[in-house]
């Protein structure tokens, strides 16, 4: 959970009611579900939980507090005053960086509270947002940029850019690795933003500075649309004016930033089903109202409308929610649920817990891969013969769309990741593979354990699966095994009767190569679904 500061005076005066410390402390956790962490003075320190980024303002913080006592509840609207400021975005970004959402903000004034907790919240956002890589954050002077706009892409060798707080124009190429390099451009072709490193200092904020224009850039639209909203909402509680920037991209256009709200449809009965309690029509539209939602009805249906702010709500269960938030958990009535049975661990689940105590106290470290890898991973590094795997249909991401049919590929990209950890590295993971059939996609139970160190070899890694096989009473026999990503003769496959259930062996220098690993590494993979 993220943590932020605010300043006692500065909340009181935008929710338009004056508190005590002790009464924010005592009623804030309840009504927003955040945690304290002390306070110096009139500065409050609070947790702010990871799902509601709308928060780590105290402008957000504010609105959420002025709607949940009352004073103002149900959905904001947001007025966009229209302009004529205009931005292009160019195809060559799409490869790269392809999302971008901007807004100017009139009617600032900068004092104190409102720089702190500007620049706290743009940090915090960027923190969320993987350090500005699932969208990267610029604010500027409104008055020191020329309009029309140009996010396209340029050389890097070729290109210069003032960095904020530097006096010097300086190659691209310094800043980035990389041959070409997305940019914001203003009218006179001056680099004002370098998206994901650096602002210029051409459009830097001053004391002086009363107009911000915003962009958000990004590799997800949603994320990149949301920033922005939070940034402005924000913005909007310091009696700021927003105003609109006309986006063209190809053939269409559109206005910037979108404001508007999205809509759920929820059921009356699904909330009561749900909670265990019995709200009428009109309790649940208040409990929501205090939320900050809008609410249409009809009949037990209702038509819910969420402030563009929140990046949280994506099914009608986040609504459920708030709604339990806003009712009160201290109000619900203790219930020993209707199950005829003591929950207790299962007989398998204690064989594995088993497997895991032994490989700690032989020294090893337990990790958790994702489920999902790529082609990359799984076969070219490994030199593998591809095989069929589940794979994801439209996937977001190059580096997560098909589902792992083995542990090992992970287990030595993970090694690959902590090449600068001190050795000998011993790790192993107990998790699920998805082995595809045909039509059919069979789940599959898999242990991997693998030591990397300058003197590692198959011997260590046998020995170890040796005593787990032992401990599980499994008669085994061991055979050769040949794989192109393992070293010739140094590798056997582990049988069960008539059947392979696993293999271990000293890992190909050329795999280990294309993972950048320089340490020899020894690795086994066991199938324990059909053992425990």
């Amino acid at each position: 959970m993220p943590s932020m500061n605010f300043n006692l005076n500065d909340f009181c005066n935008l929710v338009g009611r004056r508190f005590s410390k002790e009464k924010i402390l005592d009623k804030l956790p309840m009504m927003l579900g955040v945690e304290w962490l002390g306070s110096r003075g009139d500065e409050l320190i609070i947790k702010v939980p990871t799902n509601r980024p709308d928060l780590l303002s105290v402008e957000g913080l504010a609105r959420a507090s002025r709607s949940f006592i009352g004073l103002k509840k149900g959905l904001i609207n947001f007025d966009l005053a229209e302009s004529d400021y205009f931005l292009k975005i160019s195809k060559s970004v799409k490869s790269v960086r392809p999302f971008l959402s901007i807004a100017v903000i009139k009617g600032v004034k900068l004092t104190d509270d409102v720089i702190k907790s500007l620049i706290q919240l743009r940090e915090k956002l960027q923190s969320y947002c993987s350090n500005g890589i699932k969208a990267f954050i610029g604010i500027h002077d409104l008055r020191a940029v020329k309009f029309p706009l140009n996010y396209t892409i340029v050389e890097t060798s070729s290109s210069k850019f003032i960095p904020i707080n530097s006096s010097k124009a300086i190659a691209l190429n310094q800043l980035s690795e990389q041959k070409e390099s997305p940019v914001i451009l203003s009218a006179d072709d001056e680099v004002i933003s370098l998206p994901g490193i650096a602002t210029s200092e051409l459009t830097k904020l001053r004391s002086s500075t009363n107009d911000l224009l915003i962009e958000v850039t990004g590799t997800d639209s949603l994320i990149v649309s949301k920033v922005l909203s939070i940034l402005v909402a924000s913005l909007i509680e310091r009696k700021t004016k927003v105003y609109s920037v006309i986006v063209r991209e190809g053939k269409f256009k559109h206005a910037a930033p979108d404001l508007s709200p999205s809509r759920f449809k929820l059921d009356i009965n699904y909330c009561n089903k749900l909670l265990g309690i019995k709200l009428s029509s009109k309790r649940v539209i208040g409990l929501l109202e205090r939320m900050g939602y809008g609410i249409k009805h009809k009949d037990d249906q209702l038509i819910v409308e969420v402030p563009c702010y929140r990046l949280d709500v994506l099914h009608p269960i986040d609504l459920v929610e708030d709604l339990a938030v806003a009712y009160g958990y201290a109000k619900f009535n203790h219930e020993t649920p209707l199950i005829p049975s003591v929950g207790s661990e299962l007989p398998k689940e204690e064989t594995i817990n088993l497997i895991r105590e032994r490989l700690a106290s032989y020294g090893y470290n337990e990790v958790i891969n994702c489920l999902l890898t790529n082609q990359d991973v799984l076969f070219n590094k490994m030199l593998a013969v591809e095989t069929p795997v589940v794979k994801l249909l439209n996937s977001k991401s190059s580096e997560h769309n098909l589902c792992r049919n083995s542990l090992t590929p992970l287990i030595i990209n993970l090694l690959s990741l902590n090449k600068h950890n001190d050795y000998p590295q011993a790790i192993f993971e107990v998790g699920d593979v998805l082995i595809r059939r045909g039509n059919e996609v069979i789940q599959d139970k898999r242990l991997c354990f693998a030591k990397a160190r300058n003197n590692s070899n198959y011997t260590e890694v046998k020995l170890v699966a040796e005593n787990l096989l032992s401990l599980l009473n499994v008669k085994f026999k061991t055979k050769d095994f040949t794989s192109s990503s393992f070293i010739k003769d140094r590798a056997s496959a582990i049988r069960f009767g008539k059947e392979q259930i696993g293999f271990f062996g000293d890992v190909n220098p050329e795999v280990l190569n294309n993972f950048g690993i320089k340490i020899p590494v020894a690795i086994c993979e066991i199938r324990i679904s059909g053992l425990i």
